[in-house]
């Protein structure tokens, strides 16, 4: 609980969202921006409107 995870290879956010749901902290990013896109989409739509997470480009 609570550690961080690094994924240099996010793709399409699979990693990020099992962390998400396991409690840790999560650091992906990807050199495709059209992942990057599908990455937010998918981490926006598990968390809601309301959350704190930020993609940043």
């Amino acid at each position: 609980k609570d550690d961080i995870v690094l994924d240099p290879f996010c793709g399409s956010g699979t990693t990020c969202l099992s962390s998400i749901k396991n409690h840790r902290h999560y650091i992906g990013y990807d050199v495709n921006s059209e992942y990057i896109q599908l990455s937010e989409k998918r981490i926006n739509n598990y968390l809601g409107e309301n959350s704190l997470f930020e993609c940043v480009r």
